[in-house]
Order: structure tokens, then sequence, then C-alpha cells
């Protein structure tokens, strides 16, 4: 439509009369419209490369950070998991050491001092237990992320005294990638820190 409308102003133009003029304007401007065309197809094509390339960065960058994010939540299993074996065994070691303690005959203060061994041990392993459950919940694998959050809360609201309610109807019975739970579960646990 447009070089019909370009030939039809060349017939009217003064450049009619003579065909050899005539013509050559309308090879320039059929040059423009083909260099036009041409511009605009490597324009689009332009576009389409960089957005291909937009999309094959955004698709790396979310396979590399999905890689970071398992490494870190396989790090914080293999933490807790050497917490648990091996520290809470020791800990459990030492109570069991001081209860057989408790039983032989000592005088007041030595008793006094002994009950506050226990305490502190106790505290002690009830703050690894609670270490061991904030790096890596077993129960975020094992049940699921309702569950996880459930508990999650319910100790956070013991800790803390914070009153706390959940609505999690909607997932009740629904388990999620384990990557998508990992991520909703801490993204809780770091609101919840942040309230505290």
């Amino acid at each position: 439509l447009a070089l019909r409308a370009v030939c039809r102003d060349l017939l009217a133009s003064e450049d009619a009369g003579r065909p050899v003029d005539a013509i050559a304007t309308f090879e320039r401007i059929a040059d423009r419209f083909i260099i036009g065309a041409v511009s605009q197809g490597a324009a689009e094509q332009d576009h389409q490369l960089r957005l291909a390339e937009s999309e094959r960065r955004d698709r790396q960058h979310a396979e590399v950070l999905q890689r970071v994010i398992a490494a870190q939540e396989e790090e914080r299993k293999r933490i807790a998991r050497e917490l648990h074996d091996h520290t809470g065994q020791w800990l459990t070691s030492l109570m069991i050491g001081l209860r057989r303690l408790e039983a032989k005959q000592m005088p007041e203060d030595e008793r006094q001092a002994l009950a506050e061994l226990q305490r502190s041990a106790n505290r002690a392993l009830e703050e690894l237990h609670h270490l061991i459950f904030e790096l890596r919940p077993s129960v975020l694998d094992d049940l699921g992320l309702v569950v996880a959050l459930q508990r999650y809360m319910e100790d956070f609201a013991r800790r803390t005294g914070i009153h706390l309610e959940m609505e999690l109807e909607a997932l009740a019975g629904v388990r999620l990638e384990p990557a998508l739970e990992i991520a909703l579960y801490r993204i809780v646990q770091e609101a919840l820190t942040n309230v505290a």
C-alpha cells in the first residue's frame, strides 16, 4: 500500500514526463523502503536475540540459586547430624554422670552445686536440640511443611512468649516440592526471628 501511494505521488510529480528520472526516483524510494524493512527486521531479530539471552541468563541464575540453596540445606543437614550424633551424645553422657553423682552422699553445698550443674547441662542439651531443629527440621522432610511450621511456631511461642496464630488450611495434606517447602519454611523462620 505504501508503494502504491508512492507510485501515485511519483506519477503526479514533475518527473512523470521523464521516464528515466521517474524510474530512478522510484528506485531510490523503493531502496529506502527495503532498507527500512531490513532495518526493522534486524531490529526485531536483535530484540528477539536479546530477549532469548535475557531468558537464558534468568534460567542460569535460577539454576545457580537453586544449587546454592540445595548446598546450604545439605550443609545444614550435615551440621545438624554432627551436633546430634557427637555433641548431643557428650551432653547426654554428662547428664547421666551427674545423675549418678546425685545418688551419692555429699554435703548440701556440693549437692546444690551438682543440681546447678544438672540444670546447666539440661539447658545446654535443650539449646542443642533447638539449634539442631533450627538448622534442619527433620520433620520438614518426614511430615511436610504444615507440621514443620506448626512445631516451629509452638516452639517459638514457648521460647518467646509471643502468641501466634496460623492459618494453613489450604496446605493441609499437600506436599510441595522440597525446595519450595524449604524456602517457605526459611521465610517464616526469618520473619519470626525478626519479630522476636
